[in-house]
């Protein structure tokens, strides 16, 4: 479980904005999993099927509270296993520009951002958890890097945001 906490946690919170929101969700994600264990056929497919439900959870969640606040907590939250304020530190501005750009999407771009991009899943494995075609998976990350480019192209120190994106875009794309 703890192997999956960290970043369920940062999924659920770069969806919803909430960091205690964020906790509760993984919380009854993992209570879910557990209570419906056994009507899972394939051990396998574990991290699929809870991305699936944190994701719907989150979904819920945000609609039903209208959370749209903004990294209301960025100095609590960790990503990728480093601490935001340390991050802050060194590279704040390419940072909050770059998270400030990812909460303009509209919550299905993001969600798709945030599976893909810091959760590393494949696009077939996010059609799985988002219930959808791969090709609408695809569709929905091209819009989401256009309108990232958009916004992050406006500030020259900033543009170096949007090259990593490329470069990711570019290594996936060689991995297949």
């Amino acid at each position: 479980m703890s192997r999956h906490y960290y970043k369920a946690k940062q999924t659920a919170y770069l969806i919803t904005q909430n960091k205690e929101l964020a906790e509760e969700i993984v919380q009854d994600a993992f209570l879910i999993c557990y209570q419906k264990l056994h009507l899972l056929r394939n051990p396998a497919c574990f991290q699929t099927w809870f991305y699936k439900i944190l994701v719907r959870m989150s979904k819920k969640a945000l609609q039903k509270e209208k959370w749209l606040t903004f990294l209301s907590f960025r100095d609590d939250l960790e990503i990728n296993g480093f601490n935001y304020e340390e991050m802050a530190n060194n590279q704040n501005e390419l940072y909050l520009a770059l998270y400030e750009a990812i909460n303009q999407l509209r919550p299905a771009l993001r969600t798709v951002v945030i599976l893909y991009y810091f959760n590393d899943m494949p696009l077939s494995e996010i059609a799985t958890v988002l219930a959808c075609r791969e090709g609408t998976v695809k569709s929905r990350l091209f819009h989401a890097r256009k309108k990232l480019e958009i916004v992050l192209r406006q500030s020259d120190a900033l543009s170096r945001s949007f090259d990593y994106f490329k470069r990711r875009k570019n290594e996936c794309q060689t991995n297949y």
